[in-house]
């Protein structure tokens, strides 16, 4: 025996006394042929559970039919015999009629389609006998070519909702215009419009033309002058088409850096209140300087310097120094109200 071998072997008993999980005898048996079968008998006899058996049978050819065996005995789920199935192509026939007596659920069935080619016809068979949910539907229109015209079709008599419809629009080129045309058939919202202008760049234009129509809120153009950037200038105008509040005005100049400062001449000759330019100074350091000469052109009060002194650190100094100058100019009028009138001092 080598030195090797030797090495090996007192490891081996070393890790006996010490007790070897079955986690780490999976691991030998995969990756060290020379104690496969030692490693093999031990594991057997500590009763290793089905998660385990699958990876021998998986990584181990030489134990599989043994492990097979065994896990028949102590019975599968659906779930580890779809992971046979799909990994141990050995075993897969006899996994699959298994799973046929108990009754696969749609979502293991659809995994079969997708993932076991000699299997997938089926399969399929068998999920379309399952009355499958428009979600199981989905998931074969996108993920299976083969089968993709005959779930659409199945898929549209179910009368499929908007999510349904987006899903398809959003990851089944395809079947872009068949989905588009049922889809514009479903009374949209705004919001299930600008959905579609958002995440589904094919059919931008028709549905953002569409989108106009159904009067949108303010806070809609806002969204998609936000996530869409070819219609930012175009939503924009729209927007300020609908007189928009100093709110929106603020989201703009929040979340749409290209458009800040056009919404801050807006919110200007709107009319900023003290509120808005406090936020301002608060939340967009590039215009802190600005909004602050304009607050102070327009009085700020004594809550608003506060504000400034607690929230924006940049200006809090010369905030508090207003409060004093206020404070002292206060207490100067309190004491020349108590001063008594001329004609008492006389007296």
């Amino acid at each position: 025996m080598s030195d090797q071998n030797n090495q090996i072997q007192d490891l081996w008993e070393k890790l006996k006394q010490e007790g070897a999980s079955n986690e780490q005898l999976c691991e030998l048996i995969k990756d060290v042929p020379d104690l496969r079968k030692e490693a093999w008998v031990l594991l057997k006899a500590q009763e290793p559970d089905n998660n385990q058996l699958r990876f021998i049978m998986e990584h181990v050819e030489e134990c599989r039919d043994e492990a097979w065996t065994i896990l028949k005995k102590q019975g599968l789920n659906n779930y580890e015999l779809k992971n046979i199935i799909e990994y141990v192509p050995a075993a897969r026939a006899e996994a699959w009629r298994i799973m046929q007596k108990q009754k696969p659920s749609c979502q293991e069935l659809r995994d079969v389609v997708r993932y076991t080619k000699e299997l997938r016809q089926e399969a399929w068979d068998a999920l379309m006998k399952a009355r499958p949910k428009p979600e199981d539907l989905l998931y074969i229109i996108r993920f299976v070519n083969e089968y993709r015209e005959q779930a659409w079709q199945a898929l549209s008599k179910m009368k499929p909702d908007v999510h349904d419809l987006k899903y398809v629009l959003k990851y089944v080129p395809d079947l872009l215009d068949r989905a588009w045309q049922v889809f514009k058939e479903v009374k949209l919202s705004g919001s299930e419009l600008k959905s579609v202008i958002i995440e589904v760049p094919q059919l931008r234009q028709e549905a953002w033309q569409e989108f106009k129509d159904q009067n949108p809120s303010n806070e809609d153009f806002c969204i998609i002058m936000r996530d869409v950037h070819e219609l930012r200038a175009e939503a924009w105008q729209e927007f300020l088409k609908r007189d928009p509040s100093s709110e929106d005005l603020r989201y703009v100049m929040n979340y749409v850096k290209a458009l800040r400062g056009e919404a801050w001449m807006a919110l200007l000759e709107k009319g900023a209140s003290n509120d808005d330019l406090c936020y301002i100074m608060k939340d967009i350091p590039s215009l802190r300087l600005e909004a602050w000469q304009v607050l102070k052109d327009q009085h700020p009060s004594e809550d608003d310097l506060k504000f400034i002194g607690d929230y924006v650190e940049a200006l809090s100094g010369e905030a508090n120094e207003l409060l004093k100058t206020r404070a002292g100019n206060i207490v100067g009028e309190i004491k020349r109200a108590a001063e008594p009138a001329e004609e008492l001092k006389e007296e």
